[in-house]
């Protein structure tokens, strides 16, 4: 008995992709610059109101195997990263040289940062109590939306991206 494959599926090696020194100098460095800096070519794109995106990136897939919600997590990223820069200012701890790490994320699949220690603070109390307003009414309207922080004084809370 003879079988023969008729439908290939190739998985690509992403992490290679992401590290082609061609295209990404430094790739295991954090250059946040190489998407913004004309001086970084194979990664730079214009107009700056359009990109860096994740929209067609290879670590969503490709042919077939494209994400479908590409899209919707474009979306939601842009409008969380909007809301915390409208609302906080965001600072690296104060004397803390290594963040970010070097080479700092998870070995897993889909890698993630590791845990790291930032400051965070209103940009004004008039946007502190809009946040706090608008959560106490998340929680009314939905009590599973209760953060396990929910009630900690602030200097006690061990936060960390999970």
């Amino acid at each position: 008995m003879h079988y023969y494959l008729t439908i290939h599926l190739l998985t690509s090696c992403f992490r290679a992709m992401s590290r082609d020194s061609d295209v990404y100098p430094y790739a295991d460095s954090f250059l946040p610059e190489r998407w913004l800096s004309p001086a970084y070519p194979t990664t730079y794109r214009e107009p700056l109101t359009s990109y860096p995106t994740i929209i067609n990136h290879h670590q969503f897939g490709f042919g077939r195997r494209l994400c479908q919600g590409m899209d919707l997590v474009h979306a939601e990223t842009i409008t969380a990263c909007g809301a915390i820069a409208w609302a906080y200012n965001l600072k690296k701890k104060t004397g803390d040289p290594s963040v970010p790490k070097e080479k700092g994320y998870t070995s897993l699949l889909i890698t993630k940062p590791e845990a790291f220690d930032f400051e965070l603070e209103f940009r004004s109390e008039k946007r502190g109590m809009l946040v706090r307003r608008l959560w106490e009414e998340a929680k009314n309207e939905d009590p599973q939306l209760v953060s396990r922080y929910d009630g900690i004084p602030v200097e006690e809370r061990a936060v960390t991206i999970d």
